[in-house]
């Protein structure tokens, strides 16, 4: 039987990450936003979400056990888009539903966002920015990067 694809699968099927995200660093924050805004916001964030757990690097995540929620600001009904990331046992699990109580909630805008997860700025600095808030265990959002092997 023939396994199923989202919409987001088909879409970014035959993408290559590393490619992209060298790309999206010499990007203008004008262009970030486009690409995050709009129609492609939804389908773009899917994306990066679902291959966190390609990226996630099982030595550096074998002891962690925590949940950590991510907001992101600017939904086009002026709301934000949740996910819940949940690592276990040197993986994580992401999900747009809520998955549990998290120990730390990670707010910032798509542009922020994307900067971040694609190691162009880390969380520090756009916590010292003002760009970045995080609601519950600093230490915890704090040490997210270092959990991942950062495409490009």
């Amino acid at each position: 039987m023939p396994s199923e694809m989202s919409a987001s699968d088909q879409q970014f099927s035959g993408l290559d990450v590393n490619q992209v995200a060298r790309n999206m660093r010499h990007m203008d924050d004008a262009s970030v936003a486009e690409m995050v805004g709009g129609a492609y916001r939804e389908p773009v964030l899917d994306e990066v979400f679902r291959r966190m757990a390609e990226h996630v690097d099982p030595q550096k995540a074998a002891g962690v056990d925590t949940l950590v929620r991510f907001e992101i600001e600017g939904a086009p009904d002026g709301g934000v888009d949740q996910y819940d990331v949940h690592f276990h046992a040197g993986s994580c699990r992401t999900s747009r539903e809520p998955l549990g109580d998290p120990v730390a909630i990670l707010r910032l805008g798509p542009v922020e966002f994307m900067r971040m997860v694609l190691g162009g700025v880390s969380g520090l600095t756009l916590f010292e920015r003002g760009q970045l808030t995080v609601d519950g265990d600093l230490e915890v959002a704090g040490s997210l990067r270092s959990l991942f092997a950062i495409p490009g």
